[in-house]
Parts: structure tokens; C-alpha cells; sequence
């Protein structure tokens, strides 16, 4: 399992937003896990692509994104959380 790569999403404000941005991420990463939170604008995604892959799709679907670690909206809860899921994989592999 891959780790959680973070990043805040400007502009996804429906439903359909979502199901476009999570088909475009899917259509190059089949297996990726994808969640997002229109209301916060948080997108998180465990998945074999690269930070800047997934900004890219973001910004072809017409949205704004950077990595929440790059803007600090990235917290020390959220680095713990993704190391505990990174070790938690690794020890279920």
C-alpha cells in the first residue's frame, strides 16, 4: 500500500466536481484510493502517481492544487496519521 499524499483543491464545490476529478485520477492510476472534501477542499490519495502527476490531473480538470504539506495546511496529526497507515501496510504485507 502506498502512502497518503495530501493536497488542497480550489474550486470543487458539487458532486460532480468530485466524480470528474476522483475518474481522472482513476483513469491514470486504476487502483488509487481517492477522498475528497468539498467543503475543506482536501484531497487525499494513496497511489503509485507522484505529487506533481496528481496536481496535473487537478489542474486539467480546471481546479487549483498544491501539496498541503508545501501550503502548511499539512499538521503533525496528519504526518503521524500517514506514518502509522505506511507502517501499518508494511507490517500487513
Amino acid at each position: 500500500m502506498y502512502p497518503v499524499q495530501a493536497f488542497n483543491v480550489q474550486g470543487m464545490p458539487c458532486g460532480h466536481c468530485i466524480r470528474g476529478l476522483t475518474t481522472a485520477i482513476h483513469a491514470e492510476a486504476s487502483k488509487a484510493d481517492v477522498h475528497i472534501d468539498p467543503a475543506t477542499g482536501r484531497l487525499e490519495v494513496r497511489t503509485t502517481l507522484k505529487a506533481a502527476q496528481v496536481i496535473a490531473l487537478v489542474r486539467e480538470e480546471g481546479y487549483q492544487a498544491e501539496s498541503a504539506m508545501k501550503s502548511g495546511h499539512f499538521s503533525q496529526t496528519d504526518s503521524v496519521q500517514s506514518i502509522l497507515i505506511v507502517r501499518e501496510n508494511e507490517n500487513t504485507s
